[in-house]
């Protein structure tokens, strides 16, 4: 409670010679107005029910109402006369309006709002505009007292303020039009560990918005802005509508979501959202980029729907890492209409990851745009879908070096840099590649693959269909690890291009399709050529389904019949093997079939030697023994 110093509550009016004026007379009356011609109503009481017969009388200098001094109530505004008791003038006012007044229209005025003060470090009563003001939190407000002219360090308010919302559990505000400068990162922990059952858990949110992307400007001149320390699985951040911009050419993490402490789900039960724009805090495609703009360590449940991220004019830096501990994972990532551009890479997919959906997002400019790295463990459900891919920087688009059970890249347009993969899969373990278009980031392209496969999880397959591969110079490259590949009758390709390459075993390369209509058979782009070398014994490697061999022309007795191995990754034992020579002085079977390999058996059916470079058709139908 405040205290002030006591004063007399009623007015004194003197006479002439400065004693108090007895016997006096006082005229109230319009303003600009004689009072004694044009009075006006005043009253005993505030709320105007007990009306002053005028003039009023003086006793001492007070107005006196039945010998007793007496307030007198009207308007603000007024003129005034005052008599001594001999009729002559003591004053005469035309527009009487009194400090009071002024101060009752300056609280009127624009200006008023600036009059009352105002902060959250005060508690004010019930039904009070100051309690009302304490529901919505500005990081402007006292007692924090951030400045947002880019050039005062608003550390230690932003750092205040975070911590008293988090305590009251509201939101904070932080103003547009602002650059608010942090010069060292804030960490904060959050409260409310989970002690006991779920159903007693104290749950607790940190939720920070601005005035909209570039409205907004949090900016850190050679630091980290936040650092957030969970403390069990209840805790979530919801940072949405402002920037974060950086002050140096990397070595720093923007946002650091850390529950490293807890084992597994990490953040689990609760949403955390992070909708921000990452860039440098000299525009974007600049110099200044953030080493990371977002790390996630043991934290579930993240949605960067709606982000931006936006590196160098050398792309440079990381978008997002989410990662665990050892032996542990963090699930439920969602990337909708998320931008990563300029980046050294948009997206990596740290060990433990699970279920990470990229859909309609935007890559742009980036080396690799989303990578699994080789020593990544714990791996489940990474899909990207929808997305568009343009590159014009050297670097695979997506790169799996380790084992991501159920992978879907389906519905992208993707670009693939010359000399690059599109996708690139060091090791396979169920996955979809579906419905996609790979195209060059220049024409004509150099590029390795628009599909790059390595290896194959024992017991595990992979899908390739329906893909449409224009000018990447080879659609898919299945090197000699991969297995369990079906390479479906959908990938079609730009006229001139290799649509396969099969180098490993057990893949299944094309199907028997109408094309055109009216004929059954393989799809252009499923078959392969191969020419015998040194002898018409000499054996061959052609690993598609379906094929020319173009034989050795050395000398074939009459009647002979010359007898050559083929080496063929599709072909399995239960297969049949169609083989036909397309000169009629010939004719061709196939024998010995086995996983792997299969012979064929060369007859000269004249009776005089030939020699000739005979072209062989041959096709495999696949078959079963049960």
């Amino acid at each position: 409670m405040a205290y002030y110093s006591a004063i007399n509550p009623y007015p004194i009016f003197l006479d002439q010679r400065g004693g108090g004026l007895n016997g006096g007379k006082i005229f109230i009356g319009a303003p600009n107005q004689d009072p004694e011609t044009h009075p006006i109503a005043i009253y005993w009481d505030e709320a105007g029910t007990d009306p002053v017969a005028q003039p009023a009388n003086t006793i001492g200098g007070y107005i006196v109402r039945a010998g007793t001094p007496a307030q007198v109530y009207g308007p603000t505004e007024y003129s005034i006369r005052v008599r001594d008791r001999f009729g002559a003038q003591v004053f005469y006012e035309p527009d009487a309006r009194g400090p009071l007044g002024d101060f009752i229209d300056k609280l009127a005025s624009g200006e008023g709002a600036g009059m009352v003060g105002f902060s959250h470090a005060s508690d004010y009563p019930a039904g009070t505009l100051g309690r009302k003001g304490r529901d919505y939190i500005s990081v402007k407000d006292a007692p924090f007292n951030a400045a947002g002219d880019g050039e005062t360090d608003d550390t230690a308010a932003f750092a205040t303020a975070i911590n008293f919302c988090l305590a009251a559990k509201k939101a904070l505000y932080i103003p547009g039009g602002n650059k608010y400068r942090i010069a060292s990162r804030i960490t904060v922990t959050m409260p409310n560990p989970a002690v006991g059952p779920m159903a007693t858990w104290a749950f607790s949110r940190l939720t920070i918005f601005g005035d909209g992307m570039d409205n907004t400007e949090v900016f850190c001149p050679s630091n980290g802005f936040l650092r957030v320390v969970g403390s069990s699985q209840q805790h979530s951040v919801d940072l949405t509508g402002f920037s974060v911009t950086a002050g140096t050419a990397g070595g720093n993490t923007a946002i650091e979501m850390d529950c490293g402490a807890y084992p597994f789900f990490g953040e689990w039960t609760a949403k955390s959202v992070i909708r921000l724009h990452f860039r440098g805090s000299d525009g974007i495609n600049n110099v200044f980029f953030w080493g990371t703009a977002v790390e996630a360590i043991d934290w579930s449940n993240i949605d960067f729907s709606h982000s931006m991220f936006d590196g160098a004019s050398t792309p440079a830096g990381t978008g997002v890492i989410t990662r665990s501990n050892a032996g542990e994972f963090v699930c439920v990532f969602d990337f909708t209409a998320v931008h990563f551009r300029f980046l050294a890479l948009g997206y990596r997919y740290g060990t433990g990851s699970q279920s990470a959906n990229l859909n309609a997002c935007f890559f742009a400019m980036n080396n690799t745009d989303v990578y699994a790295p080789a020593d990544g463990v714990n791996h489940q459900g990474l899909s990207i879908t929808n997305s568009d891919c343009f590159k014009f920087a050297p670097g695979d688009g997506v790169y799996i070096a380790c084992s991501v059970p159920n992978f879907v890249f389906s519905g992208n347009r993707w670009a693939v840099h010359a000399g690059y993969r599109g996708v690139a899969m060091d090791i396979v373990n169920q996955a979809s590649i579906i419905g996609n278009q790979f195209f060059p980031d220049t024409d004509p392209n150099t590029a390795v693959s628009a599909i790059d496969i390595d290896g194959t999880v024992s017991g595990s397959h992979c899908l390739i269909d329906d893909n449409n591969f224009a000018s990447t110079t080879i659609g898919a490259r299945l090197r000699s690890g991969s297995t369990n590949i079906h390479f479906g009758a959908g990938n079609v390709c730009t006229t001139g291009m290799t649509l396969v390459i099969d180098a490993g075993t057990n893949n299944r390369i094309g199907a028997l399709v109408d094309v055109p209509i009216g004929r059954i058979g393989y799809a252009t782009g499923a078959g392969g050529t191969i020419t015998q070398a040194t002898s018409k014994t000499t054996g061959v490697t052609i690993n598609t389904p379906v094929g020319q061999i173009i034989t050795h022309n050395a000398a074939l007795p009459g009647g002979a019949a010359a007898r050559f191995t083929v080496t063929n990754s599709a072909v399995r034992a239960t297969d049949i093997i169609t083989v036909l020579a397309q000169n009629g002085d010939y004719e061709a079977k196939a024998f010995d079939i086995a996983d792997g390999s299969f012979r064929i058996a060369l007859k000269n059916d004249t009776g005089g030697s030939l020699s000739d470079a005979v072209t062989l058709n041959f096709a495999i139908v696949s078959g079963a023994n049960a």
